[in-house]
């Protein structure tokens, strides 16, 4: 063999790879060509056989373009993959006004796919906002409570946690200024029957007595008066009640008694001796009905008023704060249902909403919402109230503001709705069983399961429950 002959053959050797490569790239060219770049699907590959086109009718009606299904063998086989029964995918030409219909190749190829149907209902659908809520003290019903004046605890008879009745005596303190108060107007009321018995003599007198001495003794009646009217106001501001008209006819010693234990009840001042025990006693009383759920106090303590000594709260009304976000808000209003839950406390409770706050909370932006709760009490093994109350303050919990009631909604199935990345579909059979037509839908609420349509379906109109997913793939490999 030449050298030439040798050189020759290395070159044919050498450039098989390359005509290799080339005559691949031109059969995938010619390949995606023939199948204008389309990737067959997985039911192509298998060998499915594409059923004829043509129109299906419903209800006498034309149907419109048919993506024909996958051609299965009738005969019984065992559980396979839905994919197997799946949906061929035709060369179809979709109308304006209408998608294409999903066709099946047999009543066995629609149960292996696992698609079944149901119906257009009618059901109660309610629209709601979901928040968090947290359980406060009514503040319209929380008092911090301090003795007015500055004084000494004398004695405290309530104590922490303590159930209170209005009306009810929390401590008794010794101060001075009421002793002082009580002595003005005892001074005030001796001074003021002077001044009139005065005035009665002067004008007995008649004319042996000077004018000006009987305007004199009308003015001090006058101011007499006055100052009476000022000590008994005092007093009142003390909170120890006391009226002019009664006090009038009373003598100087009966005013004096009254005055010793004024604002004190009869129980207390049972127990205490006339000739030792100080003028100077003032009780501080609850105002309303409640629980004492702060104190700050203990006997022989000197206390300010500007100190709180007890704060009392009606633990059996409660508010519930709930934090809205505010691009909810706008569906908010006054008298809307609220039913909320917390964890430890059975079930929901209803309420309303009685107040929504007119700005947007700086921290949270978010909206606060009032409701008030009447506090249950909480049931024991048997159901029976077992006297402790459900709610407490600073319970945090889940609440949901009924914003929409529609006791008439069309429903589907939630599974039933597809998204095709530009709107919502629901699928109904037609008249043979086996093809299937997609409806665009509006949804409105999503409840337990299922899903408002208000808008692409009637009341009754079967549509595809379970499966549409499979219906939605073939729809959008028909339309890409």
């Amino acid at each position: 063999m030449s050298a030439n002959t040798w050189k020759f053959g290395q070159m044919v050797l050498g450039a098989i790879p390359n005509v290799i490569v080339l005559s691949t790239l031109i059969g995938i060219g010619y390949w995606g060509h023939t199948q204008h770049w389309r990737i067959p699907k997985f039911s192509e590959l298998m060998g499915a056989a594409p059923l004829s086109h043509g129109a299906v009718a419903d209800h006498g009606t034309d149907t419109g373009n048919i993506v024909p299904g996958v051609a299965v063998d009738d005969k019984p086989h065992g559980a396979g993959d839905p994919s197997k029964a799946a949906i061929n995918t035709p060369v179809t030409t979709e109308s304006a006004d209408s998608l294409p219909l999903i066709h099946f190749a047999s009543q066995n190829a629609l149960i292996k796919s696992g698609v079944t149907t149901g119906v257009v209902e009618e059901r109660h659908m309610d629209e709601f906002v979901t928040a968090y809520g947290n359980v406060t003290y009514d503040e319209s019903r929380l008092a911090q409570l301090s003795c007015r004046v500055a004084g000494i605890v004398w004695r405290v008879d309530k104590q922490l946690g303590d159930p209170v009745k209005k009306g009810d005596i929390l401590a008794i303190f010794d101060c001075n200024e009421v002793g002082r108060a009580k002595a003005e107007m005892l001074e005030a009321d001796v001074k003021s029957d002077l001044a009139v018995q005065t005035l009665d003599r002067l004008t007995e007198a008649g004319g042996a007595i000077a004018v000006r001495m009987l305007r004199e003794a009308e003015a001090e009646v006058r101011i007499t008066r006055v100052r009476r009217f000022n000590a008994q106001q005092a007093l009142l501001n003390l909170g120890l009640p006391i009226s002019l008209r009664t006090s009038t006819n009373l003598t100087d010693t009966e005013l004096a008694e009254r005055l010793h234990f004024l604002g004190l009840p009869p129980e207390v001042v049972a127990s205490l001796d006339p000739e030792t025990a100080s003028a100077n006693l003032i009780p501080l009383i609850s105002p309303f009905d409640g629980m004492i759920i702060d104190r700050n106090i203990v006997t022989g303590e000197v206390v300010d008023p500007n100190d709180v000594q007890f704060t009392i709260a009606d633990v059996n009304r409660m508010w519930l704060i709930v934090s809205v976000r505010k691009e909810d808000a706008s569906s908010l209003d006054v008298g809307q249902s609220v039913f909320f839950s917390s964890t430890g406390v059975p079930g929901e409770i209803e309420t309303k909403v009685s107040w929504i706050a007119p700005e947007t909370d700086k921290r949270t932006r978010s909206v606060q919402v009032r409701a008030e709760l009447v506090n249950p009490a909480k049931t024991d093994t048997e159901g029976k109230p077992g006297g402790k109350l459900a709610f407490r303050a600073n319970m945090y919990g889940s609440a949901r503001i009924r914003v929409r009631q529609h006791p008439l909604a069309l429903v589907v199935p939630s599974s039933a709705v597809q998204w095709d990345g530009t709107r919502h579909l629901v699928f109904s059979p037609l008249s043979d069983g086996v093809t299937f037509r997609a409806h665009p839908v509006q949804l409105g609420v999503i409840q337990e399961g299922f899903t408002e349509i208000t808008s692409g379906v009637q009341r009754g109109q079967p549509i595809v429950a379970t499966g549409s997913y499979l219906l939605k793939s073939e729809l959008l490999g028909v339309e890409n």
